[in-house]
Formats: structure tokens, sequence, C-alpha cells
């Protein structure tokens, strides 16, 4: 399918658009104008986007908020839901009383 999908010149120009986008935005920028907001929850067994790769994050932006959901992996919404819908409620009611 891939092979297929870069084999079309309109896909293979599409792709690199995309990387030039992706390139040109600033998310360090967009973490430290919204830090305050941000909350990232985690599971500790998440191999794609690690604790550690996201400690090192909130170490750069201290405004974030970090909460890490034991025995989980990187499909927190389907491993841990309730878990995560109270987090979420709990986040809204802060911002909602901010």
């Amino acid at each position: 399918i891939w092979k297929s999908f870069i084999s079309s010149p309109a896909n293979f120009m599409r792709l690199r658009q995309i990387k030039r986008a992706a390139d040109s935005y600033n998310l360090e920028a967009k973490y430290e104008e919204h830090q305050s907001k941000i909350t990232l929850v985690a599971g500790r067994q998440d191999q794609l986007t690690t604790v550690a790769f996201l400690s090192d994050l909130v170490q750069r932006h201290p405004g974030i908020s970090f909460r890490i959901l034991e025995e989980c992996g990187h499909a927190v919404p389907i491993e841990k839901p309730k878990e995560l819908a109270d987090i979420l409620l709990e986040e809204a009611v802060h911002l909602a009383n901010a």
C-alpha cells in the first residue's frame, strides 16, 4: 500500500508539503505559550511516548501538569478509560474555576 501511495506524484508532493509544514511548526513555543493549560497523561509502561520523554518535556516547561497511570501502556483511553475520564473532568473543573 505504501509503495503504491508514494509512487503517485500527487501523493508524493502532498507528503513533501506535510513534511515542510511539520518542520516549520514550533511545538516548543506552543508548549511554552500554553503550558498552564496542558496536562499530559501517560501510561507507566508506554514504550512509544515514554515517561522519561514526557518528564523531560515537563522539566523544560514546568507549568505543564503530568499524570502517570500505573499498569498502563500507550492506549490510555482503551486501557484506563475511567481514570482518564476522571482526570479530564478534574482538569475541566480546574480550568472552569481559573
